[in-house]
């Protein structure tokens, strides 16, 4: 009975093994995705949605001339730096037009079901 064993009761009965954990909630989510398949879909489109921040930096338009060197022309870094936060914006407006949308042409779309 020392409570500092590997053998010891309360300590096998109460601690689960390394992985039983992972294992477990593993399983539960492939029992849930092949119930209901809708969710492993938005998993996906989640993964392409996060995957659109890691598209490579837009080149710097940059000019040769001889004798003069080389000048850049256009400057995307500010571009490349907030790309993300514009995609942001730009869903959230595309989300309230389709919300106002909704709203307004919903009496319409499904006033035959009242």
């Amino acid at each position: 009975m020392n409570p500092s064993s590997e053998n010891f009761i309360l300590k096998k009965a109460f601690i689960p093994q390394d992985g039983f954990l992972e294992a477990s909630f593993n399983g539960f989510y492939d029992a849930l995705t092949d119930r209901f398949p809708f969710i492993g879909q938005i998993g996906e489109l989640l993964a392409v949605f996060s995957g659109l921040d890691m598209v490579e930096a837009i080149p710097d338009i940059t000019v040769s001339l001889p004798g003069f060197g080389t000048f850049t022309v256009v400057n995307f870094t500010w571009l490349n730096q907030s790309a993300g936060t514009i995609r942001i914006w730009m869903s959230i407006l595309m989300y309230a037009m389709l919300g106002f949308f909704l709203v307004r042409e919903a009496p319409r779309l499904f006033g035959h079901m009242y």
